[in-house]
């Protein structure tokens, strides 16, 4: 998946964009030059990207895997940790102020864990932060909501729009606010107390 952050600055936008050229990752000329080929879009972000630059494609969305289905459905205690997990693989340049504003809190890092761990950690944690860029309808935001965790995001790609990522816009935060790390901190702490109350 490309790890191109179209919100991040212009030129580190277009400096990226040529490096992949160089690399034959990305067609010179921009999107329109893949116009005979066929796109797949797997949000509604991506589609809405797709069809303003003029090209159609079909829309294929990615299932939860069936272990986290499973579990699910099973009469088992939830959100029994009191810490909030997060995907160190993005965002974390905001993430890290939300951890450094909040040292009474434990944040748990995803990484490093076999597939069962990682379950039995999202079930038992009471919260899931992911204020990076979402560049689709991201994998551990739903396995963690599925599996009972409460939910606070970005506004950033798919988080952006009620479709990709359909939770209450209160808890979606805008980093460019001047309140970005007080009000995230709040919504944590709120979270945490009253664990399984907000989804």
């Amino acid at each position: 998946r490309s790890q191109f952050r179209p919100h991040v600055s212009w030129i580190r936008n277009q400096i990226r964009y040529i490096k992949l050229c160089l690399k034959n990752e990305r067609p010179w000329g921009g999107i329109r030059k893949l116009s005979k080929l066929k796109h797949l879009a797997q949000s509604n972000y991506v589609r809405s990207f797709i069809n303003a630059s003029k090209l159609e494609c079909v829309e294929l969305f990615e299932p939860i895997n069936k272990s986290y289905l499973d579990l699910s459905k099973e009469n088992i205690a939830r959100g029994v940790s009191n810490e909030v997990l997060y995907n160190p693989a993005k965002g974390m340049h905001l993430t890290q102020q939300i951890i450094d504003a909040n040292p009474n809190i434990k944040f748990t890092p995803l990484k490093g864990f076999t597939k069962t761990q990682l379950l039995e950690k999202i079930k038992n944690a009471k919260l899931y932060i992911d204020l990076g860029h979402h560049p689709g309808r991201d994998r551990l935001p739903r396995e963690a909501v599925i599996l009972g965790c409460c939910l606070i995001s970005s506004r950033m790609g798919a988080a952006g729009n009620r479709h990709d990522l359909p939770i209450p816009e209160k808890y979606k935060f805008d980093h460019t606010n001047p309140n970005f790390v007080i009000n995230t901190s709040a919504m944590i702490e709120a979270g945490l107390k009253r664990a399984h109350s907000i989804a």
